[in-house]
């Protein structure tokens, strides 16, 4: 995407090279074992004006096959020392257990803080995270609204440049089964005043249902949202984008296109498509076995940094699900790093180098973390291997490249993310990371495997690790 090697070659030893040199290494900052608690760890961010200030926040990711409530979360913690020491923020209308399955920060006034939860809807800080109020106003869909055992809210980003300004996604995320393929989702929703009040906005995105009477499927919702400091009106939408289809015929397919839609009004007026260039994921029906054959594709999308040059990059979740009487069967499909120019409409693959698998017919696929982007270069990223059935123990579970994903490089490497630090388990995933917005350390939200020990059973060691380690 760009030619400048003598330049890139200085900005490499600048801002990569001191990180991933031998004096600095992954290390433990908050655990499970350090909590108490056996959590999830979801989302990792630092405060967009303060690299000393980390935010972790817990929450199980839902199963949409499922009825079941979810297990009890840990809350949001935050570090205002470099990660050394925590506290639990959740307070007030915010429960500790709530699933949180997204947050945001706003960068032109850090202690204006948005939450996204499973079942219980969207939260609100105006006070650095020591209070939190529940602002779902506005969020309904066909009468219904939070809390509600079925949605939950997957995105939510606030406009860095104006408090005011915040966007969610609200989606069916459980409760489907063979006789219900077919989610319905509420979808998009613009707040221009804090929260206070919600609209929905769908105008020019895919269904968000789509009934099964014809035996197919389509439907869609933003899973992740991401708003540009140099054009805070616009908003990037990646879809999580499902087809089921029950046709009983072996060889026929489901389809899913991995899509990305712009909004240039702070939300309002018409979504358009700007999804040339990425991949499709099939799933084939099994002979004799298959009721039904579901196939995923999601967009996860990052974008940075400021100055009129922005880079948008995604990273390619795809995902095939085999539904029979007695199971469901899934099979990674992803598709690995995507990244848009600035000024261009059709994405590029940016996968040399990585371990991914870029073979629409293949079951284990390597899937890869959203990109952490420098804050000072948007051609500087990392991103985590998030490993599928078959995981990759010597593998890379940190990659790093400094042009934006051409190629990707092992600098950043397995130090201290060999093995987990108390259990001794081999298998890293690499969840979300973030770069300090001073570019001097990152953070990451690891969790730990182990598949042919007993000790897969245990999570003490899963948390956020940071380089340097506190």
């Amino acid at each position: 995407m760009r030619s400048r090697a003598h330049l890139l070659a200085g900005m490499a030893a600048l801002l990569v090279a001191p990180l991933a040199s031998a004096q600095y290494s992954w290390g433990p900052a908050l655990t499970s074992g350090d909590t108490g608690h056996p959590a999830n760890w979801s989302r990792v961010h630092f405060d967009p004006t303060n690299s000393n200030t980390v935010w972790a926040s817990t929450g199980d990711l839902p199963d949409v096959f499922s009825s079941d409530p979810p297990e009890p979360a840990n809350g949001i913690w935050r570090s205002t020392n470099g990660g050394s020491t925590w506290s639990q923020m959740a307070s007030g209308a915010l429960d500790p257990e709530h699933n949180i399955l997204d947050f945001t920060i706003c960068k032109a006034n850090p202690d204006v803080m948005y939450v996204g939860t499973n079942i219980y809807g969207v939260f609100r800080s105006t006070n650095g995270g020591s209070s939190w109020t529940a602002a779902n106003n506005g969020i309904t869909h066909d009468t219904e609204t939070f809390p509600n055992a079925a949605w939950g809210v997957g995105a939510i980003v606030v406009d860095p440049t104006d408090p005011m300004k915040v966007y969610c996604s609200v989606g069916q995320l459980s409760g489907l089964d063979i006789f219900n393929l077919s989610p319905d989702h509420p979808g998009f929703f613009y707040s221009h005043d804090a929260g206070q009040t919600w609209t929905a906005n769908n105008n020019g995105l895919p269904p968000r249902q789509d009934g099964i009477g014809d035996l197919v499927s389509n439907t869609s919702a933003p899973l992740s949202l991401a708003v540009p400091e140099d054009s805070p009106n616009t908003v990037y939408a990646g879809l999580l984008t499902a087809e089921a289809n029950i046709k009983l015929l072996f060889g026929t397919k489901a389809r899913a296109q991995t899509q990305v839609f712009r909004n240039t009004a702070a939300g309002t007026g018409t979504w358009s498509d700007l999804s040339s260039g990425l991949p499709q994921i099939e799933q084939a029906s099994t002979l004799g076995t298959s009721l039904a054959r579901i196939a995923v594709g999601a967009a996860l999308i990052t974008v940075g940094p400021a100055g009129g040059n922005h880079v948008v990059y995604l990273s390619s979740l795809g995902f095939g699900i085999e539904v029979s009487l007695l199971a469901e069967t899934l099979k990674s499909k992803s598709r690995g790093i995507f990244a848009l120019a600035p000024g261009s409409s059709t994405w590029l693959a940016r996968n040399n180098d990585l371990p991914v698998v870029n073979d629409n017919l293949n079951q284990n696929a390597i899937n890869t973390s959203p990109v952490a982007i420098h804050p000072n270069d948007p051609y500087i990223g990392l991103t985590g291997v998030v490993e599928s059935d078959v995981a990759l123990p010597n593998a890379s579970k940190i990659w790093a490249t400094t042009d934006a994903g051409d190629p990707w490089l092992q600098s950043w490497g397995d130090s201290g993310l060999n093995q987990s630090p108390t259990l001794g388990q081999d298998y890293c995933n690499s969840l979300f990371i973030e770069i300090a917005p001073n570019g001097s350390r990152a953070v990451a939200a690891i969790a730990w495997t182990d598949p042919d020990s007993l000790l897969n059973l245990l999570d003490d060691d899963d948390g956020i690790y940071m380089v340097p380690a506190p």
